[in-house]
């Protein structure tokens, strides 16, 4: 324009859309239709048959199969949109006179083997002039020979894959490549392993509970005095419906909800919460009667005085509002026990015998 000349401006010739539809971009000429609106927001794509939804949750399965069975320090965390995890690797260095030192750092799962040792030369207070080129780490496995990493692989994927193999390596961080690892860097197999010691010593002596009941209720083999009774719980645990308890005939209704409560990991509320429900069926009409149990009766005793053609199951379920819970005396002498030794457990000091009495009122 600075020459003088004049240039038009431009003219818009397109018609209007509501005039002439043909000529919008939302009319479709092969169905007669309008698409959908340019303003409207785009419905969200579905993303679970995706290759990168799918590698996720392969990714996701072998974090939790890996958790699952290791320490909790060694947890790691799942992994984020960008396949990104974080986890713990311990590693141990080589010591001149063979002796091993080991170091637990967390790291992402990109952090390649360079940064480890860049990482590690801080940590083991290495030489400050030492190159850390010079440090070598190996993956070693009981067994098996050593395996130099290198730069540029991840070793807290490499961990991971420790999991599918069932058999855990080690770190092993060297300054002089020419020594060989001793098998002394497997002093504590289960390092990253779950400690069964104490799980096994729990089984045990629960097992040794359950052979002393057993002996007891069994002495006069003619007329035992208890045995297995199975109550059902669909409606608090649908994952496990039942649980099998060992009771005497003289263990009443409300021993059994405190056992139940003890075998489904319930805390934080009591017995007085729940009700014991006695469902009875006959052979000959085949009909099924609910009957809330008072917590005084006695479900192995009812059990074996049914008739043959009688079949009784035991369910636990919430107490309905309707429905006063008959706390028994032997609750109110614990309780005042627990509170003079000191030992008033959380639950109990939530749920105690007035609170509830007025609660139901």
């Amino acid at each position: 324009r600075g020459n003088g000349q004049h240039y038009p401006e431009p003219v818009n010739n397109r018609p209007n859309d509501h005039q002439y539809p043909e000529h919008d971009d939302r009319h479709d000429q092969n169905t007669g239709k309008f698409r959908r609106d340019r303003n409207k927001p785009a419905e969200p794509e579905d993303y679970t048959n995706t290759p990168e939804y799918q590698q996720w949750v392969t990714l996701s399965k072998k974090i939790k199969d890996w958790n699952s069975e290791r320490k909790e320090i060694f947890h790691m965390s799942f992994p984020d949109k960008y396949m990104e995890f974080f986890g713990v690797v311990q590693v141990f260095l080589q010591e001149p006179d063979n002796k091993y030192s080991s170091k637990c750092l967390r790291i992402s799962s990109v952090t390649d083997c360079y940064e480890l040792k860049c990482i590690l030369k801080e940590k083991f207070s290495l030489h400050r002039d030492l190159n850390p080129h010079r440090l070598n780490v190996y993956e070693v496995h009981l067994g098996q020979p050593e395996r130099l990493l290198g730069p540029d692989l991840f070793p807290l994927q490499l961990q991971l894959e420790w999991g599918s193999t069932n058999s855990d390596g080690r770190f092993v961080l060297k300054i002089h490549s020419d020594v060989p690892i001793s098998q002394d860097v497997f002093g504590d197999v289960a390092t990253f392993r779950k400690a069964n010691s104490n799980v096994l010593q729990l089984q045990r002596h629960r097992q040794a509970i359950l052979d002393q009941k057993l002996k007891g209720f069994f002495k006069d083999q003619s007329s035992p005095t208890g045995g297995p009774l199975r109550v059902h719980a669909d409606s608090i645990n649908s994952n496990q419906p039942y649980k099998t308890l060992l009771v005497s005939n003289t263990d009443n209704a409300w021993f059994v909800l405190k056992e139940m409560l003890e075998k489904y990991d319930i805390r934080g509320c009591g017995p007085e919460e729940f009700a014991l429900f006695q469902i009875t069926v006959r052979g000959d009409t085949g009909k099924a009667d609910e009957h809330l149990l008072s917590n005084s009766d006695c479900p192995m005793s009812i059990l074996k005085k049914r008739d043959e053609d009688t079949s009784i199951t035991f369910e636990m379920r919430r107490r309905p509002l309707n429905a006063f819970p008959d706390i028994p005396d032997e609750y109110d002498q614990d309780l005042m026990q627990s509170r003079n030794d000191g030992t008033l457990s959380r639950s109990d000091r939530q749920t105690t015998p007035r609170t509830c009495r007025t609660y139901w009122r």
